[in-house]
């Protein structure tokens, strides 16, 4: 679920500090991709954690946000992860339930998580006991994912569910393993849309870091160029200019036009 936005923030603030606009932009065209795919995906942003995959492979379900009821000792609550997806792997077929949480950060509640699971096994009770339900925990993780997430349920105060597995997987080793895929042409314009979306909200992919060099020697020439254009003085003043005359003297005055108008955060939210 998203982080909460203070009144007056700008656009690119609320834009970037929410989650849900990137777990819709990512996992809603993942799930566009051919299943095989996309759980060679999976494993590969889990450091392999998910158990492997054996053809025929399924996505049978992909729901967003969806409403899960919870019975507590004070009645019912509702639980909303942010996705869950249901795979067939193999044949005969073996059920496995990915409950997502997505965090922007390292956000994750160990509580959270209890819910989520208790609220899964309410919700889809006795349907297949050979079944496997892991809690996928997107977010950043660092160097020890597994050690990170064995912190987090050590830290419950309660016991955690019967069976309860958590896979952490880092929106990082995501991007490289979208980024190292070959594939066909459709599935290539899936990927780069993913991956232009991870890049909105600060994931560079490998592909675009191969670049950096490139970027930034054209970077530092146009900055380069834009100042001097911005400096420049009258040709009648660089006339009588000093060979040694500070090229800054007077750039306050000088761009005081270049300087941009007012706009309100009511304009900001609009875009």
């Amino acid at each position: 679920m998203p982080d909460t936005a203070k009144p007056g923030d700008s656009f690119r603030s609320v834009f970037r500090t929410a989650e849900d606009p990137l777990t819709a932009a990512v996992f809603s065209r993942l799930a566009y991709l051919d299943p095989v795919l996309l759980w060679d995906i999976l494993r590969s942003a889990t450091r392999f954690e998910l158990p492997t995959g054996t053809r025929p492979i399924r996505l049978t379900e992909a729901q967003f946000w969806p409403g899960w009821s919870l019975t507590t000792v004070d009645g019912s609550r509702s639980v909303e992860p942010d996705v869950f997806m249901r795979f067939d792997i193999g044949d005969p077929p073996r059920r496995i339930d990915l409950v997502v949480e997505c965090k922007r950060g390292d956000g994750h509640d160990s509580r959270q998580w209890d819910r989520e699971w208790r609220a899964h096994s309410e919700t889809y009770p006795d349907e297949d006991p050979d079944r496997d339900v892991v809690l996928l925990a997107v977010g950043r993780w660092g160097k020890a994912p597994p050690m990170e997430i064995s912190t987090i349920q050590t830290a419950h105060q309660g016991p955690m569910p019967e069976g309860f597995r958590a896979v952490a997987m880092d929106w990082c080793d995501l991007t490289d393993a979208l980024a190292r895929l070959t594939v066909d042409d459709r599935d290539r314009r899936i990927v780069d849309d993913i991956l232009d979306a991870l890049g909105l909200h600060g994931h560079l992919n490998v592909r675009e870091m191969r670049g950096l060099p490139r970027y930034q020697i054209a970077f530092e020439r146009s900055h380069q160029a834009l100042a001097d254009r911005s400096l420049q003085a009258p040709e009648e003043a660089l006339q009588e200019r000093a060979p040694r005359l500070d090229p800054l003297a007077g750039w306050l005055a000088r761009i005081v036009t270049m300087r941009s108008g007012p706009a309100s955060h009511d304009a900001l939210r609009r875009m």
